[in-house]
């Protein structure tokens, strides 16, 4: 199979739409694999009982200690993208409710939080700062938003404690800053209050832990913020899928159509002519293989099957 041909601009929204519809569902206290590259390291003492191998994959937020996601790699269709859903400090009477972080481009995050407390409500973050692969991509960071009418909710940021409510860009660089733009609402930081179209920033060391005071809020650039997947944030807030224009298509006639993804699944048939809209990505071994929605591509045998890829 040949992938439909992949940019910067095709790549990165493809893999923003495809974590958004397939981490859409993604629960209180859980995270969603949305896009490769994802490594997750395990808590101490706990085995990775769980599959989060492949998009759409989710698992405990309590069993995870870390996770580190790829940079933008075009050679091998890679921008890794995640999806959490934070309780943090939301009461446990309102399941619903929620705290939705998107993760995309160079960020590792590992877990923080002392016994007892809601996981992920404390962490360390890092991430690539002007690092856009083109200019219609963002830079690696972190989107967090709290769910409307819940006021604030707080937060441990790289030892920082954060009141947020409503939404918040992140990023943060070992030996350099972290800093936090608000882009709704309005944030407390240490004794600043940060307001809608301002970010703040904190000296960290190269552990993550601040080295200094909190600055003085200053106006975000809005060039960065501009291009940051707000509109995909959006949709995983609101329940709503994403239309991509994602399309595969064979370079032959002897491409071959299997049940599941693996050259040990069931052959279906030869792959038609024409594009045909990719619905799912998985990778098996050092290979993706794409799902493609089985009534467009084999009408005749839909009933047949329950996966073509």
């Amino acid at each position: 199979m040949v992938f439909g041909q992949g940019n910067c601009p095709q790549i990165v929204s493809q893999a923003l739409a495809a974590a958004t519809n397939t981490c859409i569902d993604t629960q209180r206290n859980l995270v969603c694999y949305g896009n490769f590259r994802l490594d997750v390291q395990t808590r101490a003492g706990q085995d990775q009982n769980f599959a989060f191998d492949n998009q759409g994959d989710k698992a405990p937020l309590k069993q995870i200690a870390s996770l580190k996601l790829s940079s933008y790699n075009e050679a091998n269709n890679e921008w890794g993208v995640a999806v959490m859903s934070l309780q943090a400090t939301l009461p446990d009477t309102s399941p619903g409710q929620n705290v939705t972080v998107l993760l995309f481009g160079n960020v590792e995050i590992a877990d923080a939080t002392s016994e007892g407390s809601k996981p992920m409500s404390a962490f360390y973050f890092q991430s690539g700062i002007g690092d856009a692969p083109c200019k219609e991509a963002p830079d690696s960071g972190i989107l967090i938003r709290t769910p409307k009418g819940a006021g604030q909710v707080t937060l441990s940021m790289n030892e920082v404690i954060i009141s947020l409510g409503s939404t918040a860009f992140l990023q943060a660089q070992p030996g350099n800053t972290m800093s936090i733009s608000m882009l709704e609402g309005q944030a407390t930081v240490a004794n600043q209050t940060v307001t809608a179209g301002s970010k703040v920033e904190i000296p960290i060391t190269d552990t993550l832990s601040p080295s200094g005071p909190v600055s003085e809020p200053i106006p975000y650039d809005f060039s960065v913020i501009a291009r940051l997947p707000t509109t995909y944030l959006d949709s995983l807030v609101n329940g709503t899928q994403i239309e991509t224009a994602c399309t595969i298509s064979a370079n032959h006639d002897q491409v071959t159509l299997r049940v599941g993804p693996g050259q040990n699944r069931n052959t279906v048939a030869f792959m038609p002519q024409g594009d045909f809209a990719v619905t799912g990505q998985a990778r098996v071994g050092d290979t993706v293989w794409f799902q493609l929605a089985k009534n467009e591509v084999l009408p005749q045998k839909a009933n047949q099957v329950k996966e073509i890829w």
